[in-house]
């Protein structure tokens, strides 16, 4: 005959919290499944971990569990990461750039993406309270959030660069304020309240208003004045 060895550790404990970083630390014992811990989470009022299930993401996604499985992994880490990959490429998109011939063109670009990302976050709101939460942070997801910041910024800058004629440091520091510019608009669009003084249409009016009068100089065009 033989033994079947059946694991019956149990136990749920948060053994530290960091504010500042916005993480937790929780000891699960082994033999606790993983509806139980995320319902234990959710009761201490730690949010996230409940949409880091495969059960969840392929509810979401409308697929089955065991093409998660194949294509993406079945650890956690895997979920994460794949989860935040898709996140940052619909938030950083810089696909509309990559085509454009003048900066004028860039410029235009520019709010469009602005514009596109403003309509996600309203209907994604979660989305940007993670980006806050975390951004900043040394865990994982903060650290895969900061990636995405610097692939996206390092690309604004490189357009800048290329068809406004400024150096490589003005470039790049324009591009930070570009996209605190953007992140900090969605975020008081999606959970700050904006979007209870006016709708989606209202905040592109105030945009394009602050169009009229935004301009990044060419240093080519004013070098001919």
């Amino acid at each position: 005959g033989g033994v079947v060895l059946k694991n019956e550790i149990r136990g749920l404990e948060i053994l530290s919290e960091d504010g500042e970083e916005g993480t937790a630390l929780v000891r699960a014992g082994a033999g606790e499944n993983w509806h139980g811990l995320v319902e234990f989470a959710l009761d201490q009022h730690l949010s996230g971990i409940e949409n880091l299930s495969h059960t969840r993401v392929a509810e979401v996604s409308k697929v089955s569990r065991a093409w998660i499985y194949k294509y993406i992994g079945k650890s956690s880490d895997s979920l994460i990461t794949y989860s935040l990959d898709a996140i940052g490429k619909e938030f950083a998109k810089v696909d509309g750039l990559l085509n454009q011939k003048s900066a004028d063109e860039v410029r235009a670009s520019l709010f469009q993406g602005t514009f596109r990302m403003l309509s996600e976050s309203g209907k994604n709101p979660a989305v940007l309270a993670l980006y806050y939460r975390y951004a900043g942070t040394h865990n994982p997801i903060g650290l895969k959030i900061a990636e995405l910041d610097q692939q996206y910024v390092e690309f604004v800058r490189s357009r800048l660069q290329k068809f406004f004629g400024i150096s490589a440091a003005e470039a790049k520091i324009v591009s930070e304020v570009l996209h605190g510019m953007r992140m900090g608009l969605a975020h008081r669009y999606s959970n700050m309240g904006l979007s209870s003084l006016t709708d989606f249409e209202g905040v592109l009016k105030g945009v394009r208003r602050v169009m009229k009068h935004f301009t990044i100089e060419d240093e080519k065009v004013k070098s001919k004045k």
